[in-house]
This record gives structure tokens, sequence and C-alpha cells, in this order.
């Protein structure tokens, strides 16, 4: 009778270890979409800064030709955005941003018609905010991602992934040209 008792009481912890693994990964795994979606909704409302800033420089197009082609190729790329998380195809595009937004500065710099206009600082102050915004989310869905990964990889949660779920890692976005500053190596 106690080794029966023993065995059910195992099976019991077991199978509530099981629900609680498939949840965490269930749950981790929508936190790292909503991030993801956050990161989306900012680089969005972006291009809609980057539309009214275009209408404005679209009056020096004739000077800034080349930032013109800039600004509509930077709105394209965060439409082409995809909705299932992925860093890595963020990296470009916050490349691409950093860019335009370096060129935009200059051309603001170069003409002072351009950097006496409220407008045009307005713009720039709206997308200097954005940016930080991006970043911020970039941030939370990189801590997102790694609960995310850490849960199907985990002991037990791995085996309940593998049999029931099948979620694959997701890839954290990461500025290579950022960390190329750093000469940190861990000592493990």
């Amino acid at each position: 009778m106690t080794t029966t008792l023993f065995i059910l009481i195992l099976l019991v912890i077991l199978g509530i270890t099981t629900i609680g693994a498939y949840n965490r990964i269930i749950a981790t795994a929508n936190a790292a979409q909503r991030a993801w979606a956050d990161v989306l909704a900012y680089e969005r409302q972006k291009t809609k800064t980057l539309e009214a800033l275009t209408e404005q420089a679209d009056a020096f197009k004739e000077h800034e030709h080349h930032l013109m082609t800039e600004l509509t190729q930077l709105r394209e790329s965060i439409a082409a955005l995809p909705e299932s998380p992925n860093g890595d195809t963020l990296k470009p595009v916050e490349t691409m941003s950093q860019q335009v937004f370096d060129r935009v500065k200059l051309a603001v710099e170069a003409y002072p018609e351009l950097r006496s206009s409220n407008v045009v600082t307005g713009f720039m102050r709206e997308i200097s905010e954005q940016q930080a915004n991006v970043g911020a989310a970039i941030n939370v869905f990189n801590s997102e991602v790694e609960r995310f990964n850490n849960s199907i990889q985990f002991f037990l949660a791995a085996q309940v992934n593998n049999l029931m779920l099948h979620k694959e890692r997701i890839v954290p976005f990461s500025d290579s040209e950022a960390a190329s500053g750093f000469e940190y190596q861990p000592n493990f």
C-alpha cells in the first residue's frame, strides 16, 4: 500500500510540475511576443514622424535628395518588420535609423532655415524620443526573449517543450556595432 501511495504522490508531483512547465513556456512565449509587438509599435510610430519630416524636408529636396530616399527606405524597412519576434530582422532597421538620423542632423545644421524652423526642431526632438522608446522596448524584448529561451531549455521544461509545444528559440536583438567597443570576456 505504501509503495502505491508513494508512486501516486510521485505521479501527482510530476503532473503538477509538467503543467507548471507547460504554462511557464506559454506565458514566456506570450510575453516575448508582446514585447516584440511593442518594438513594432514604436518603430511604426516613428514612421508617422518620418512621413511628417519628409514633408518638411521636401522643401529642401533639391539639396537633400539622398535624405529623401533614405527616409523613404527607412519607412519601408520599418513597415516590412515581421510580426513574429526575431531580433535579427531589427538590426538593419536600427542601423539605417541611426544613419538617417545622423544625416538629418547634418542637414539641419547645414541649412539655417531648417535649424530655425520650430517644426523641424520639434520633429527632431520627437524622433529622439521615439528612438529612446525603441531602445527601451528592445531592452524589454531582449529580457523577455531571455526568459522564454531559458524556459524552453531548462530541465523538464525542455522535455515538456519537445514533447508538447515544439517552441523554437527566439533570436534576441544585438547590436554588434555597439558591442564592438567592449572587450569583456566572462570567466566561465
